[in-house]
């Protein structure tokens, strides 16, 4: 009678897996965009996996740029016409007629650093001509690589591209895959894989939080905004420039095994690469001087340092965030095509391919 029982169980959870497999995916395939459809991931924090590997096609002729940021140049607020990764592309392509050029936009918010090494990892696949990682100096920080005195956990970060770290792990530098990678995680990464089921596993939870928004206190943060993180349309532009204490500017980031190993994992990249300190519409005194350690060493790996955090005026951003109005994305994409251009002419950006 025992086995019996185990042997109905068995059935039941093989029937279960085998109608999730093909119902679930079957029911989504209609209400979700195709993840190649558009220049940014339209799922948001999910199905990174899928949208990293259809854009990593690389097209004969064409040069690439790879745009690593958060949600500033994800741009939720605008179409993605209008956000300044697509307007960045458009203006390289005016200004290369005859040769095509393609802005790869990596982008999500809040996109921490290891993700962006997960990201850089699979990068190679791409083979950009030119990297551009967008993000504020202080974002290498202590918490991403050790929270509670312990490493911190991959399950921890926001997006699904954690999922299939795994599988990647000979691509990445030896101290973060002893660091952050634990076996178990394989079992993780081979269902993300292999299971279209299991990459929707949170949408129903995701889509009930953002139709029902009184859901998000039962919510995990990490679910809340996976699968839906469009920025509330109409806001207005900010009326009066914010304050940032100064203190922040001299504060002690960034994380120096962090740094270090976000700088490795770039290192087989043939690309000309480029870290950006994003535009910000706050008041800070001697914004240029800060992190000296930053620039530093990023300059001293082969790495390119822009210091655009004033490239947009501070009214061209909207209120409640740090994120540009449409106007803003227009303002900053002819200020990254002015650098990025000459960048695509030089010879080491694209021998070899």
């Amino acid at each position: 009678m025992r086995v019996a029982r185990l042997h109905d169980a068995a059935a039941y959870a093989l029937l279960f897996l085998v109608v999730g497999e093909i119902a679930l995916p079957a029911a989504l395939r209609h209400r979700l965009p195709r993840a190649e459809e558009e220049g940014r991931n339209p799922h948001a924090r999910r199905n990174w996996d899928e949208y990293v590997s259809k854009t990593s096609v690389r097209r004969p002729g064409e040069r690439v740029v790879l745009l690593v940021s958060n949600s500033q140049g994800r741009g939720p607020e605008v179409p993605a016409s209008q956000s300044y990764p697509q307007l960045l592309e458009a203006r390289l392509d005016r200004e290369r007629p005859g040769e095509p050029v393609r802005v790869v936009n990596w982008s999500f918010g809040p996109n921490r650093v290891p993700e962006t090494i997960l990201l850089l990892a699979r990068s190679p696949d791409l083979d950009p001509d030119v990297v551009l990682v967008v993000q504020p100096p202080n974002w290498f920080r202590e918490e991403d690589y050790t929270y509670h005195s312990r490493p911190t956990p991959l399950a921890m970060f926001p997006s699904d591209i954690v999922d299939t770290a795994w599988l990647y792990r000979d691509r990445l530098p030896p101290d973060f895959v002893s660091h952050y990678i634990r076996p178990v995680q394989a079992v993780d990464a081979l269902l993300a894989r292999g299971l279209r089921s299991y990459r929707y596993r949170d949408w129903p939870v995701s889509f009930l939080r953002h139709h029902l928004p009184w859901l998000e206190a039962f919510v995990p943060e990490r679910d809340r905004a996976a699968w839906f993180l469009e920025g509330r349309q109409g806001l207005r532009p900010l009326r009066e420039r914010p304050r940032l204490d100064p203190a922040l500017v001299g504060s002690p980031w960034p994380q120096p095994t962090l740094l270090r190993l976000f700088t490795e994992a770039a290192l087989p990249l043939r690309a000309r690469k480029v870290f950006v300190f994003q535009p910000h519409p706050f008041l800070v005194r001697s914004p240029e001087a800060a992190f000296p350690a930053l620039r530093e060493h990023l300059l001293t790996h082969g790495w390119e340092v822009w210091d655009m955090m004033g490239a947009v005026p501070w009214s061209l951003f909207l209120e409640g965030n740090v994120h540009f109005g449409p106007r803003g994305h227009v303002v900053f994409a002819e200020s990254l095509a002015r650098r990025v251009e000459p960048l695509l002419d030089r010879e080491d950006s694209s021998s070899s391919r």
